[in-house]
């Protein structure tokens, strides 16, 4: 099925018979020059192409560990149908492919029926995955959102999902003052992808005005960080935020930063002696196979996209602006205790204690 986009040009998305959705893959949303560089929106050609994009395999997600996968899938229980379905996207849909500089791609999920009527506009609802900024892609079949988008359908109240891959690990977090490498890479990804979707998703059939972001873990205390931003363009209307918030990860100070990167890649045999060019020069597979696959990546407090230190005591200072934009209407937490980590400690406790 070809969709016609206004500004896109036409699009070939995957019909998804099994939620009767479309997914459109592999939407460039940002260009990122060269390692540790800021990414660049990506604008479509004027006037819109006329060959139509193919949108029916995933785009390149940032490269990683071989083990985050895994790893991830272990959190919420091992379902060896999600792992066959992962290899499966892996084989016929272009999954396994990791680019550092490819990887600012996204998805949009449109219901069945809207491809046909889309004369109104519905809200739209965009997922960041969790991963402890060092892992997950919007390939993952745990993170597949069209059901969210079927569900939505089911109930009356239809939706445009978009679900984003961000910078990971050194790539989107590294940060050092002697090495001249500034951080926050990921973070800027992400809200290269909010003004992406301002832009273009009303062609899809969504509010460009009724954005609400949602995300869990690492997505969650991105979401929430983008708060204590200033962003030239309101990211979004309304925030879900999932067992995360940016004083669980808390940007460090640039020294601070710098002196994990020093430790870190001296640990593993990564000597820069100073040298950027070094670290340039790795191939991404070896640097990501050469450091642990979860470090302690995180923000970054480089004055200019995060200015200050987040606090729980400022977040909670009501008469206080920090943290409360008001490009962000809305606001709904969740952290249920013991959710996510059921499955590592089920062997020791009873259904009892488990109740209680």
């Amino acid at each position: 099925m070809v969709l016609h986009h206004p500004t896109l040009g036409p699009l070939i998305g995957r019909h998804i018979p099994s939620t009767q959705t479309t997914q459109y893959r592999n939407l460039k949303f940002a260009t990122i020059p060269f390692r540790f560089s800021d990414p660049i929106l990506f604008s479509p050609p004027l006037p819109p192409p006329t060959e139509p994009y193919d949108a029916t395999n995933f785009g390149p997600s940032c490269p990683q560990h071989p083990s985050c996968f895994k790893y991830d899938l272990s959190i919420v229980g091992n379902s060896p149908e999600l792992e066959e379905e992962r290899e499966r996207r892996i084989s016929e849909e272009g999954a396994g492919v990791e680019d550092e500089l490819e990887c600012a791609n996204l998805i949009v999920v449109v219901p069945e029926e809207l491809q046909i009527e889309k004369e109104e506009l519905f809200p739209v609802m965009v997922w960041v995955h969790g991963g402890g900024f060092s892992g997950g892609s919007n390939s993952w079949p745990q993170y597949d959102i069209s059901k969210f988008v079927q569900t939505s359908t089911e109930i009356g109240k239809p939706i445009i999902g978009v679900a984003l891959n961000y910078r990971l690990g050194p790539f989107g977090f590294l940060a050092s003052s002697e090495l001249g490498v500034k951080g926050n890479y990921g973070l800027k990804d992400q809200a290269c992808a909010f003004e992406w979707i301002k832009n273009h998703i009303s062609g899809f059939g969504g509010d460009p005005n009724i954005v609400t972001a949602f995300g869990e873990s690492a997505g969650s205390i991105s979401l929430t960080t983008h708060l204590h931003t200033q962003p030239s363009t309101p990211l979004f209307n309304r925030l879900v935020a999932l067992s995360g918030d940016p004083t669980l990860r808390r940007p460090n100070t640039l020294a601070q930063q710098t002196k994990y990167a020093t430790q870190i890649l001296t640990k593993h045999d990564i000597s820069t002696t100073n040298n950027i060019n070094i670290l340039l020069d790795i191939p991404a597979q070896e640097l990501v196979l050469k450091l642990p696959p979860y470090g302690a990546w995180a923000p970054t407090i480089d004055g200019s996209y995060i200015k200050d230190e987040i606090t729980v005591q400022k977040i909670a200072d009501n008469s206080s602006r920090i943290g409360k934009p008001e490009w962000c209407e809305r606001v709904l937490i969740g952290d249920a205790l013991g959710d996510v980590f059921t499955p590592f400690f089920a062997p020791f406790i009873s259904s009892h204690t488990f109740v209680s």
